[in-house]
Protein backbone atom coordinates (compact mmCIF):
# COMPACT_ATOMS: atom_id res chain seq x y z
CA UNK A 1 0.00 0.00 0.00
CA UNK A 2 2.74 2.48 0.97
CA UNK A 3 4.64 1.80 -2.10
CA UNK A 4 1.88 2.57 -4.46
CA UNK A 5 0.55 5.84 -2.91
CA UNK A 6 4.38 7.13 -2.34
CA UNK A 7 4.79 6.37 -6.24
CA UNK A 8 1.25 8.06 -7.57
CA UNK A 9 2.05 10.79 -5.17
CA UNK A 10 5.15 11.27 -6.49
CA UNK A 11 3.78 11.14 -9.83
CA UNK A 12 1.73 14.21 -9.52
CA UNK A 13 -1.59 12.47 -7.33
CA UNK A 14 -3.91 14.08 -4.85
CA UNK A 15 -5.10 11.21 -2.35
CA UNK A 16 -7.74 11.88 0.07
CA UNK A 17 -9.05 8.56 1.87
CA UNK A 18 -11.44 7.88 4.39
CA UNK A 19 -11.18 5.06 7.04
CA UNK A 20 -13.90 4.26 9.80
CA UNK A 21 -14.26 3.40 13.55
CA UNK A 22 -16.77 0.77 13.23
CA UNK A 23 -16.73 -1.58 15.81
CA UNK A 24 -13.62 -0.62 16.63
CA UNK A 25 -11.33 -2.69 14.32
CA UNK A 26 -9.25 0.00 12.33
CA UNK A 27 -6.00 -0.45 13.69
CA UNK A 28 -4.72 2.57 15.75
CA UNK A 29 -1.25 1.87 14.26
CA UNK A 30 -2.33 1.74 10.66
CA UNK A 31 -3.79 5.19 11.88
CA UNK A 32 -0.97 6.55 13.36
CA UNK A 33 0.76 5.50 9.94
CA UNK A 34 -1.16 7.36 8.03
CA UNK A 35 -0.59 10.46 9.97
CA UNK A 36 3.36 10.23 9.37
CA UNK A 37 2.53 9.44 5.84
CA UNK A 38 0.44 12.85 5.95
CA UNK A 39 3.03 14.92 7.78
CA UNK A 40 5.97 13.68 4.73
CA UNK A 41 3.48 13.99 1.91
CA UNK A 42 1.93 17.14 2.69
CA UNK A 43 -1.48 18.44 0.95
CA UNK A 44 -1.15 16.16 -1.55
CA UNK A 45 -2.10 13.25 0.93
CA UNK A 46 -5.38 13.52 3.33
CA UNK A 47 -6.73 11.31 5.51
CA UNK A 48 -9.99 11.38 8.08
CA UNK A 49 -11.94 10.07 10.51
CA UNK A 50 -15.35 8.56 9.77
CA UNK A 51 -16.59 8.70 13.54
CA UNK A 52 -19.76 6.55 13.58
CA UNK A 53 -21.95 8.42 16.08
CA UNK A 54 -21.01 11.57 14.36
CA UNK A 55 -22.33 10.47 11.08
CA UNK A 56 -25.89 12.33 10.10
CA UNK A 57 -28.85 10.45 10.35
CA UNK A 58 -26.20 8.01 12.92
CA UNK A 59 -26.33 5.62 10.93
CA UNK A 60 -25.47 1.56 12.21
CA UNK A 61 -22.86 1.24 10.60
CA UNK A 62 -20.52 2.19 8.58
CA UNK A 63 -18.76 -0.01 6.05
CA UNK A 64 -18.17 0.81 2.78
CA UNK A 65 -14.87 -0.23 0.70
CA UNK A 66 -14.62 1.60 -2.83
CA UNK A 67 -11.88 3.64 -4.89
CA UNK A 68 -12.09 6.16 -7.75
CA UNK A 69 -8.82 6.88 -9.61
CA UNK A 70 -8.93 9.25 -12.41
CA UNK A 71 -6.89 11.64 -14.60
CA UNK A 72 -7.19 13.56 -17.77
CA UNK A 73 -7.53 10.62 -19.55
CA UNK A 74 -10.36 8.29 -17.73
CA UNK A 75 -11.00 6.70 -14.83
CA UNK A 76 -11.68 3.35 -12.82
CA UNK A 77 -14.23 2.71 -10.17
CA UNK A 78 -13.84 0.00 -7.71
CA UNK A 79 -16.24 -1.35 -5.33
CA UNK A 80 -15.96 -4.22 -3.22
CA UNK A 81 -15.22 -6.65 -0.44
CA UNK A 82 -11.38 -5.15 -0.02
CA UNK A 83 -10.48 -3.72 3.32
CA UNK A 84 -7.23 -1.34 3.34
CA UNK A 85 -4.96 -4.33 3.93
CA UNK A 86 -2.30 -6.52 1.89
CA UNK A 87 -3.88 -9.49 2.41
CA UNK A 88 -7.38 -8.00 1.46
CA UNK A 89 -5.48 -6.60 -1.61
CA UNK A 90 -2.74 -8.65 -2.24
CA UNK A 91 -2.75 -12.20 -0.80
CA UNK A 92 -6.68 -12.71 0.08
CA UNK A 93 -9.67 -13.96 -1.83
CA UNK A 94 -12.06 -11.15 -2.04
CA UNK A 95 -14.61 -9.93 -5.10
CA UNK A 96 -14.44 -6.43 -6.59
CA UNK A 97 -15.70 -4.98 -9.14
CA UNK A 98 -14.02 -2.61 -11.77
CA UNK A 99 -15.01 -0.18 -14.04
CA UNK A 100 -13.97 2.19 -16.42
CA UNK A 101 -14.98 6.07 -16.84
CA UNK A 102 -14.48 9.03 -18.65
CA UNK A 103 -13.47 10.74 -14.85
CA UNK A 104 -16.85 12.76 -15.45
CA UNK A 105 -19.48 9.70 -16.28
CA UNK A 106 -22.41 10.28 -13.81
CA UNK A 107 -21.23 7.76 -11.62
CA UNK A 108 -18.24 9.56 -10.95
CA UNK A 109 -20.51 12.65 -10.23
CA UNK A 110 -22.11 10.54 -7.85
CA UNK A 111 -19.15 8.83 -5.89
CA UNK A 112 -17.64 12.10 -5.50
CA UNK A 113 -20.74 13.29 -4.24
CA UNK A 114 -21.38 11.09 -1.63
CA UNK A 115 -17.50 11.03 -0.72
CA UNK A 116 -17.40 14.35 -0.26
CA UNK A 117 -20.40 14.26 1.92
CA UNK A 118 -18.73 11.71 4.04
CA UNK A 119 -15.52 13.75 3.91
CA UNK A 120 -17.14 17.08 5.18
CA UNK A 121 -18.70 14.96 8.23
CA UNK A 122 -15.28 12.75 9.10
CA UNK A 123 -12.36 14.01 11.72
CA UNK A 124 -9.35 15.20 9.89
CA UNK A 125 -6.60 12.34 11.29
CA UNK A 126 -4.18 14.05 13.73
CA UNK A 127 -2.02 12.29 16.81
CA UNK A 128 -4.39 13.54 19.13
CA UNK A 129 -7.16 12.02 17.10
CA UNK A 130 -5.75 8.30 16.74
CA UNK A 131 -4.82 8.46 20.79
CA UNK A 132 -8.48 9.02 21.39
CA UNK A 133 -9.64 6.39 19.30
CA UNK A 134 -6.81 4.11 20.49
CA UNK A 135 -8.17 5.04 24.39
CA UNK A 136 -11.56 4.62 23.24
CA UNK A 137 -11.35 1.18 21.52
CA UNK A 138 -8.06 -0.52 23.56
CA UNK A 139 -9.99 -1.91 26.70
CA UNK A 140 -12.24 -4.73 24.84
CA UNK A 141 -13.96 -5.67 28.29
CA UNK A 142 -16.30 -4.04 30.63
CA UNK A 143 -13.79 -4.47 33.04
CA UNK A 144 -10.37 -3.35 31.04
CA UNK A 145 -9.68 -7.00 29.81
CA UNK A 146 -9.18 -8.15 26.49
CA UNK A 147 -12.55 -10.04 26.55
CA UNK A 148 -15.88 -8.86 26.70
CA UNK A 149 -19.77 -10.80 27.57
CA UNK A 150 -22.60 -9.73 25.90
CA UNK A 151 -25.83 -11.06 25.57
CA UNK A 152 -26.76 -12.09 21.96
CA UNK A 153 -29.94 -10.81 20.61
CA UNK A 154 -31.14 -11.15 16.84
CA UNK A 155 -34.13 -10.01 15.39
CA UNK A 156 -34.89 -12.19 12.19
CA UNK A 157 -37.75 -11.77 8.93
CA UNK A 158 -39.36 -14.66 7.82
CA UNK A 159 -38.30 -15.55 4.52
CA UNK A 160 -39.36 -18.44 1.43
CA UNK A 161 -36.61 -21.01 2.38
CA UNK A 162 -37.10 -20.36 6.77
CA UNK A 163 -35.95 -17.17 8.28
CA UNK A 164 -32.57 -14.90 8.00
CA UNK A 165 -31.71 -12.38 10.44
CA UNK A 166 -32.54 -8.77 9.94
CA UNK A 167 -30.07 -7.51 12.94
CA UNK A 168 -28.01 -9.02 15.61
CA UNK A 169 -27.11 -6.84 18.43
CA UNK A 170 -24.63 -7.59 21.58
CA UNK A 171 -26.17 -6.23 24.59
CA UNK A 172 -23.42 -5.61 27.24
CA UNK A 173 -24.02 -6.87 30.56
CA UNK A 174 -22.62 -3.31 31.93
CA UNK A 175 -25.17 -0.49 31.53
CA UNK A 176 -22.52 1.77 31.10
CA UNK A 177 -21.78 0.79 27.43
CA UNK A 178 -23.48 1.18 24.20
CA UNK A 179 -24.86 -2.02 22.37
CA UNK A 180 -23.25 -3.35 19.78
CA UNK A 181 -25.23 -3.88 16.92
CA UNK A 182 -24.37 -5.93 13.31
CA UNK A 183 -25.42 -6.21 9.98
CA UNK A 184 -25.61 -10.08 9.26
CA UNK A 185 -22.75 -9.27 6.33
CA UNK A 186 -20.46 -8.06 9.53
CA UNK A 187 -20.99 -10.97 11.94
CA UNK A 188 -17.91 -12.84 10.57
CA UNK A 189 -15.78 -9.44 11.89
CA UNK A 190 -16.05 -10.82 15.65
CA UNK A 191 -14.66 -13.88 17.16
CA UNK A 192 -17.08 -16.13 19.82
CA UNK A 193 -14.34 -17.49 22.11
CA UNK A 194 -16.97 -18.68 24.83
CA UNK A 195 -20.77 -18.41 25.44
CA UNK A 196 -21.88 -18.56 29.06
CA UNK A 197 -25.06 -20.62 30.28
CA UNK A 198 -25.23 -20.63 34.41
CA UNK A 199 -22.67 -20.29 37.04
CA UNK A 200 -21.80 -23.83 38.36
CA UNK A 201 -22.71 -24.43 41.89
CA UNK A 202 -20.71 -26.66 44.44
CA UNK A 203 -23.93 -29.09 46.09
Amino acid sequence: VREGLFSAIAAGARIRLLVGDYLGITSPEALRLLVGWMESSGAAFEARLVELEKLRGRPDSFHPKAWRIADSSGGIIVVGSSNLSRAALVSGVEWNLVGETSGDDAIDRELIAAFDDLWQQATPLSADVVDRYAARTAPAGENGGRFTVKKYHSEKAVTADGWRHDRIQLLPLNPAFEPITLEPEDADALTIVGEFFRPVRAK
